[in-house]
């Protein structure tokens, strides 16, 4: 299908979406404004002839989510509209959405996804960057993505798992030095169960073009097969092995892949996963440890992999609120159906922000190497000390009784 189609298509797979079963779909608005008054003594970074101002920035805010029997959406968007007291050739609206939604087009089988974000980054890592949606730059980029992503997913029988997906992403921006760009995607994997043995197939093939600047254009395909080894149930190992090939020298290469892998729980409330991998950009590498308690979640990680441009425009930015406390939370709500009300309703009722930051980035419309380190802590609720004949307030309102002389620390 073509991408003149997919955009046809698009809209109709969300408005399919927020139809499915209007009339038993819940919906939730929340509407809001915010209004900041700022003064800075140098809004457009001069190295000489610096100039203050005075910036109104009014944000009004719209969220919106909804599911009903067979389809889920979300919708969040504040637009800000930052007006310059001396600078009024300035003057702009910054932009930010986040939206998404899923369609199960047939009863567990069939599925649709769609997506929509709206970002502000900066272009160049060597020029001017702004901290700030209020401070004045030509090397800022609004970015514009959207896309869709029918899949099949089943099992068949007790034998393997098994998914196949096809996704396109077209990107645009507010910069002539950008490149429109539409991604296409097949990916399939197909997993068995695990006891003592198990296996995975995978296949993911890959195409980037660029529909505004005379650029090549990316491709990738990449096959490989894995072998699980479960000794105990907290440990798996596994060992990896396949090939890839691409054309990111601009020449059609291809390369062996190997690896191994082990994930360890040695409590319900930890993990820790390594993984290593020799790919067509030499090591990949992830290690990743995580534990929650009751009232916490703390994650450290490390990560060594290569990346492209849509990758990272649909990258959730640092301080993810929703993902934090979805990972407190599964310590007390296991089903995550459940667990994602809890955590909207707690966002909600707190006056939590999704994100704790929105830093601006800076993308490059190639292919490259990214290494990250990110660690996050995130604490919910007040630290209970109960002495004897007690009882103690536990999250969500319910009192957890203690007996004589006992004491409970979260």
């Amino acid at each position: 299908m073509g991408a003149s189609r997919w955009r046809a298509v698009a809209p109709l797979a969300l408005t399919l979406i927020l139809n499915t079963n209007a009339a038993d779909a819940k919906w939730i608005v929340s509407p809001g404004i915010e209004l900041r008054e700022l003064y800075n003594d140098n809004p457009t970074l001069a190295t000489t002839d610096r100039r203050s101002d005075l910036i109104t920035q009014i944000t009004p805010a719209i969220r919106v989510d909804g599911s009903g029997a067979r389809f889920k959406a979300s919708l969040n968007y504040a637009p800000s509209a930052i007006f310059y007291a001396h600078h009024s050739s300035e003057d702009w609206v910054a932009n930010t959405l986040q939206a998404s939604g899923t369609l199960e087009a047939a009863e567990k089988f069939f599925f649709v996804d769609v997506n929509g974000n709206i970002s502000q980054g900066f272009i160049s890592p060597l020029g001017a960057q702004p901290a700030d949606v209020t401070t004045i730059s030509s090397n800022r980029v609004e970015s514009r993505t959207y896309g869709i992503s029918p899949y099949v997913r089943g099992q068949a029988g007790r034998a393997f798992s098994y998914e196949l997906r096809n996704r396109n992403t077209w990107t645009n921006t507010n910069s002539s030095a950008l490149a429109n760009v539409h991604a296409t995607q097949w990916a399939g994997r197909a997993t068995s169960p695990v006891s003592l043995f198990g296996w995975g197939l995978e296949y993911d093939q890959n195409e980037i073009s660029y529909t505004s600047l005379d650029r090549p254009a990316y491709s990738s395909k990449l096959f490989r097969g894995r072998l699980y080894f479960q000794p105990d149930v907290d440990l798996r190992l596994s060992a990896s092995a396949g090939r890839e090939e691409n054309n990111y020298t601009q020449q059609q290469q291809s390369y062996y892949i190997r690896g191994v892998g082990a994930l360890w729980k040695p409590g319900p409330r930890t993990t820790a996963e390594l993984e290593y991998e020799h790919r067509y950009f030499g090591a990949y590498r992830l290690a990743r440890l995580e534990h929650r308690t009751r009232l916490s979640t703390w994650t450290l990680a490390y990560s060594r992999n290569g990346s492209n441009y849509q990758q990272e425009l649909l990258r959730l930015p640092a301080g993810d609120t929703a993902a934090l406390l979805d990972a407190i939370f599964a310590a007390r709500i296991p089903d995550p159906a459940e667990r994602q009300a809890a955590v909207e309703q707690f966002m909600r009722s707190s006056g939590t922000p999704a994100f704790l930051s929105n830093p601006l980035a800076f993308y490059t419309q190639q292919i490259f190497l990214q290494e990250r380190l990110e660690a996050s802590v995130a604490i919910v609720g007040v630290v209970v000390l109960v002495g004897r004949g007690g009882e103690g307030l536990a999250p969500g309102g319910q009192l957890d009784e203690l007996g004589p002389g006992e004491a409970e620390v979260e």
